[in-house]
């Protein structure tokens, strides 16, 4: 919290923020004449080195010198690159001349987790002993594991970092990334697809879990996660170099940049549904994945899907789930839905309100026509009025993309052969018993008391005048 309140202080105090309002509020006439050249400011950062403790922090150790008097005072600032990220301030220890050394540690593990391959911006602010104040330019500092020998490929706005890999295998994924990233930023409604990116690529599980944020001790033990995406620093994190892996995190990326307004709404069931979706740009390999959940009946309810599960069990079915069910959107209605439905939830739409704009049914209505798609147990939501929510046809919500692709599956399901048992993660109650026997049963059960009660009372009367006699 201490941090925060700090970082969110330097955002407003920053000199390069306070020269942009001045300029904003006084702008110059057509008369005016051209500023004098500013004086060269007699302070220059004369070196800085870096020190990567991996999984630790960064030691920096920086020389400055001001030929016009003592320095005095040293604030030291850092900064992320990337898209919303804070500025952290402090003031680092010294001793006052006008050649001095200070030193400052970025701390990079928790609370203060940074990933591999984030770059950071140094800067100085001195103040001398006239009360005078310069800053630095910045300088950047690179957070890599140094034990290894890095080395980088870039191919549009991708670069790729990686160790101890053939050059032609990284030029061979970069071109196969290549050549589905135009369909993600169509369909997502991207544009430029942003960036520019960096993918951090390990050679192991084993290698990169140092390198990871922790989750859960059960997604660490069962080394559940693979790759981490990072959507305010550009980054994507892997322990494979493979086309797939490196596709779904960039598919994050891109959505993040599609979204990235402070009021957006993203479930997870959408992020991962897209990225899960666009590793093939195929439904086929989901629907493998989610057979066991089908024929269990354990798949989950997309409104319990809004965030990532903890357990191994049901991330095993979270993330094929998202991943057809999104694919199940774009091949039966087309890329003009889903365009629509990311631009609301950047708008901060919730996605009760913004799928039935986008599709014309609510999120339960798809859902049900989904299950009934990938043959798993039939679910008809409720809707106002008491009719049941029918999905409309695929003419009806396509938006100029060309042909619509089919829905897998045409074949009508006979609800006899669905599955009804209950897996340990259903994501949907059993229905209920019918309430009309118990209706019936209440007032016969209530007269049949009565008349015992009273049948009861005539005895006990009887017996107590034979008793007074």
């Amino acid at each position: 919290m201490r941090r925060s309140l700090l970082a969110l202080t330097a955002l407003f105090v920053a000199p390069g923020l306070v020269v942009a309002a001045s300029l904003a509020g006084s702008a110059p006439t057509a008369s005016a004449q051209s500023p004098m050249p500013a004086a060269p400011s007699p302070v220059r950062l004369v070196s800085q080195t870096a020190t990567v403790r991996f999984g630790r922090g960064i030691d920096l150790t920086a020389r400055l010198q001001n030929s016009a008097a003592e320095i005095t005072s040293i604030k030291s600032y850092f900064q992320p690159q990337g898209t919303r990220t804070i500025t952290t301030y402090g003031y680092p220890g010294f001793t006052p001349g006008r050649d001095v050394t200070t030193n400052l540690t970025i701390q990079t593990s928790s609370p203060f987790y940074y990933p591999p391959g984030v770059v950071f911006e140094v800067r100085y602010e001195v103040t001398d002993a006239s009360g005078n104040r310069y800053e630095t330019e910045p300088a950047t500092v690179e957070y890599l594991d140094p034990a290894f020998d890095w080395k980088r490929r870039t191919k549009d706005n991708l670069t790729v970092i990686y160790h101890d890999r053939p050059q032609a295998t990284i030029d061979g994924l970069l071109e196969a990334v290549g050549a589905r990233a135009p369909s993600i930023e169509s369909t997502i409604g991207a544009g430029g697809g942003g960036g520019p990116y960096r993918a951090v690529l390990f050679n192991s599980n084993a290698e990169a879990r140092r390198a990871f944020p922790f989750v859960s001790q059960a997604a660490s033990d069962g080394h559940v996660f693979g790759g981490f995406a990072y959507e305010q620093y550009g980054l994507l994190v892997l322990d494979h170099a493979g086309v797939a892996g490196v596709t779904h995190e960039l598919t994050h990326l891109i959505f993040g940049s599609a979204t990235n307004a402070p009021t957006a709404k993203r479930p997870a069931w959408l992020n991962e549904g897209l990225a899960v979706y666009f590793e093939t740009g195929s439904r086929a390999t989901s629907l493998t994945q989610l057979q066991r959940a089908i024929r269990g009946d354990s798949l989950l309810s997309l409104r319990a899907m809004n965030s990532i599960p903890g357990r191994p069990e049901q991330i095993d079915v979270f993330y094929p789930q998202s991943g057809n069910f999104v694919g199940y959107l774009i091949e039966r209605h087309g890329g003009g839905p889903m365009r629509a439905l990311v631009a609301s939830m950047r708008r901060g739409v919730l996605p009760a309100e913004a799928v039935p704009a986008a599709y014309g049914i609510t999120l339960e209505g798809l859902e049900a026509a989904w299950r009934l798609d990938v043959g798993a147990r039939a679910i008809e939501p409720a809707v106002p009025g008491g009719a049941t929510a029918a999905e409309p046809s695929a003419d009806a919500t396509a938006t100029g993309d060309g042909p619509v692709s089919p829905p897998a599956g045409d074949a009508t399901i006979d609800a006899a052969a669905a599955p009804t048992e209950a897996g340990n993660a259903s994501p949907t109650a059993a229905p209920a018993p019918a309430r009309a026997p118990v209706a019936l049963a209440v007032p016969v059960v209530a007269t049949l008391v009565l008349i015992a009660a009273g049948v009861f009372g005539y005895v006990a009367l009887r017996r107590r005048r034979v008793a007074a006699r």
